[in-house]
Parts: C-alpha cells; sequence; structure tokens
C-alpha cells in the first residue's frame, strides 16, 4: 500500500530501493541541517556554534547534517553539541553546557516543548529564572521542530528579563 506524503523528513523513509512506495512531502532533515551549516558559515564566518537536539533518529539526522555541512570547517564551526531525551523535563543542563561553551550561535533542533525551554532559558535571555546572566548569541532553529509555543519569543509581559 503506497504512503504518500509522510509527514517526516526522517532519513529511514528517503530510501526509494527499500521503501517505493513510500514519499514524504519535506526535505529530509540532514538535507535541512547541511543548509543551515552552510547557510552560518556564509553569513557568520567566525561564528562558534553550539547545537542542541533530540537524542533519536531525527535528532541525529540533523546533527549527521549539520556536520556534513560544514565539511571540513567543522572543528572551527561546531563547538559544542548536547542532545537531550524527550523525557527530560528540562533542557536546562544542556543550555548551560552549551552557553558555557562560548558558543555565541545556537542551533536548536529540539522539539517545541525544549525548544520553548532552550528560548526561555537560552540565547538573548538577560537573566535567567534563577537569577543568573543570561546568554546573548545568535539563534537558528530547525523548521519541523517551531510551533505557535516560540511566538512569540519575547513574554507577554515584556517584562525587562525576557
Amino acid at each position: 500500500m503506497p504512503q504518500l506524503f509522510v509527514a517526516t523528513g526522517a532519513s529511514k523513509w528517503g530510501k526509494p530501493k527499500e521503501f517505493p512506495w513510500t514519499m514524504g512531502w519535506q526535505p529530509d532533515y540532514a538535507t535541512e541541517a547541511a543548509i543551515y551549516a552552510k547557510h552560518i558559515m556564509a553569513n557568520h564566518p567566525n561564528a562558534k556554534v553550539a547545537m542542541l537536539y533530540q537524542n533519536d533518529d531525527s535528532g541525529k539526522d540533523y546533527l549527521n547534517g549539520f556536520i556534513a555541512g560544514f565539511g571540513d570547517k567543522k572543528d572551527k564551526f561546531l563547538i559544542k553539541t548536547a542532545s537531550y531525551e524527550v523525557t527530560d523535563p528540562t533542557v536546562d543542563s544542556q543550555i548551560t553546557q552549551l552557553k558555557d561553551s562560548g558558543a555565541d550561535v545556537l542551533f536548536n533542533d529540539a522539539a517545541p516543548k525544549a525548544a520553548a525551554q532552550a528560548t526561555h532559558n537560552g540565547p538573548r535571555r538577560r537573566t535567567t529564572s534563577n537569577g543568573r546572566r543570561g546568554w546573548r548569541s545568535t539563534s537558528r532553529r530547525a523548521t519541523s521542530r517551531t510551533s505557535r509555543t516560540l511566538t512569540p519569543t519575547r513574554c507577554r509581559r515584556r517584562c525587562a528579563t525576557c
């Protein structure tokens, strides 16, 4: 039975010899991540990049594509990666690791809940919820990981800490 327009970019479905009747409708995650990496190299030539990703097939596709996109310049650009489990209550410890790496660009390949947490306590946040100084960096999000929970990136009260 054909499966047309599977709503995933996971590389496991992009194998026409194994799954001739399965077709996705979006670019695969590795290709998307490679495009982001090339964009960062072109627009932020001195960037130090950190990446947050979910520890599953899709997250690993993004990680591998991101690494491939940087090519032989991977070590110059990608200085730290951190994964999280979907069952983790927060990604605060991963964001702290990425912030402490000295990165000035965050590539956020987190699912909506974790992406919202990373946005709230991560880049551009002046003061974290526990009163510590925040992390000022450029942020990029994987398109398949966005949701309404991420907009607006500032809180509705427009308080000074967001």
